[in-house]
This record gives structure tokens, C-alpha cells and sequence, in this order.
């Protein structure tokens, strides 16, 4: 979702949007960039709304899911970015309430 969406509410937007497509207590699976503010494909740098951990559990939290279980993988600092900026990435499922 990140990729094609630019601001913040546009994205609570968008997982509120997933979350009328879920059954009561279906699960969510979500995995998505920490902090990264661009990304590239081929020769083409895009960029993107720069998430955080906080951002997204409330996110997921107003968007009507509980049993929230993360996984947090920090990235490897660079010295130059060339495809993303990333500082993690995340791994999340959450039940539907």
C-alpha cells in the first residue's frame, strides 16, 4: 500500500478499505518498509510516505483489529541508498475485530 499512496491519512484510508474486505476476525498479514522515503525501479527513484512502527500499530488499531503480533528486522545501515532507504522492515498480522 505504501508504494502507491503519498500521505499519511491516504493511508489509513487504504487499510480501513482492506479491513471491509475481511470476515470478523479474518487476519490481516501486512509487511511493509520502515522509514524508507523512496524507493527505485529500474532507473526511475519514486518516492513514498515514510512510515513508523507507531504510526502503523495505531493505524491498525483505528482501522478496528486487536492480537497484533510484529516482527521488527532492522536493515543494514549504508553508506549510500541506491533502491530504498529503509531503516526496517515490518511483519504484522492482526484478527479483525
Amino acid at each position: 500500500m505504501y508504494v502507491v499512496i503519498g500521505y499519511r491519512e491516504s493511508y489509513k484510508k487504504a487499510v480501513k478499505n482492506v479491513t471491509t474486505l475481511l470476515k470478523p476476525s479474518g487476519t490481516l498479514i501486512l509487511q511493509t518498509y520502515i522509514g524508507a522515503s523512496f524507493y527505485v525501479v529500474g532507473d526511475v527513484r519514486h518516492p513514498t510516505v515514510k512510515l513508523d512502527v507507531d504510526f502503523i500499530l495505531q493505524t491498525i488499531s483505528d482501522a478496528g483489529y486487536d492480537d497484533v503480533k510484529c516482527s521488527y528486522y532492522p536493515a543494514a545501515k549504508r553508506e549510500h541508498y541506491t533502491t530504498s532507504d529503509l531503516t526496517a522492515l515490518l511483519h504484522l498480522t492482526a484478527k479483525k475485530i
